[in-house]
């Protein structure tokens, strides 16, 4: 039966990676879950939103369009973007991803190693950016293994609807964060660092969706963001998702 189980998982992803499933992909179990769709309208930027204070460019004639990153934060992004690509993932063997999700769990915990290295300040400046420019962003509750960067089964539907919506045409060529945090429990360089290695199992997952890797920049932030009291609360363990606009 666990076999069985485990089989039919791996058949979706396998599935949706391989089709490019429509939007209406369903929700993740649970309910706190979010549609592809949902992700898509959450992270659109919306025309008028930026102003020219702020340094975006957007043309309020393009529903879709993605705002230009305001100049003077372009050079932070690209030297964050730089190491992320040259931290790469390994390149998966054929049929991996038909194989139980054991297997496709095991690589990620095992890629995430190589992480991105941040000082504070430039984790400081980044969150700056995203509270400047109020950038479209999303909190999502993923699921690993007790002190890993494993990511469990029954997160995988809502990573597949995400792999999904990055790769669309209203979400093409924008630059993505992804954040990740954890709650207060513990040592603060042990959360900083567990937060890297989740971060990346999540980037090495989506960019099996064809995401051209300089897009995907992947922060650690650990117990730096807390958003909720006490910090143990489990609900600042989440990854974040941010659409830090198109590469200038």
């Amino acid at each position: 039966m666990k076999m069985l189980f485990n089989q039919i998982i791996a058949g979706l992803i396998f599935l949706a990676i391989a089709t490019q499933a429509p939007l209406r992909a369903q929700k993740a179990p649970g309910g706190k879950g979010m549609s592809t769709r949902d992700i898509i309208n959450a992270l659109k930027q919306k025309p008028g939103r930026y102003g020219k204070a702020r340094g975006v460019k957007l043309d309020a004639s393009d529903e879709g369009a993605q705002p230009e990153t305001p100049g003077k934060h372009n050079r932070l992004l690209d030297i964050l973007a730089a190491r992320a690509s040259k931290t790469r993932a390994p390149v998966l063997p054929a049929g991996v991803l038909r194989q139980q999700p054991r297997h496709h769990s095991k690589t990620q915990t095992a890629s995430a190693v190589q992480t991105v290295p941040t000082t504070r300040d430039e984790r400081q400046q980044l969150k700056q950016i995203i509270t400047t420019n109020k950038l479209p962003q999303i909190s999502l509750e993923i699921y690993f293994d007790l002190n890993k960067a494993t990511i469990r089964p029954d997160s995988y539907q809502l990573l597949i609807n995400l792999g999904q919506a990055l790769a669309s045409k209203e979400l093409r060529g924008a630059r993505l964060l992804i954040g990740g945090h954890t709650d207060a429990r513990g040592r603060a360089d042990h959360n900083l660092a567990l937060s890297r290695r989740r971060a990346r199992a999540v980037r090495n997952f989506l960019l099996k969706f064809g995401i051209p890797p300089r897009q995907l920049i992947d922060i650690g932030f650990g117990e730096e963001q807390l958003k909720f009291t006490p910090g143990s609360n489990a609900r600042n363990r989440r990854v974040q998702i941010v659409n830090l606009g198109k590469q200038g």
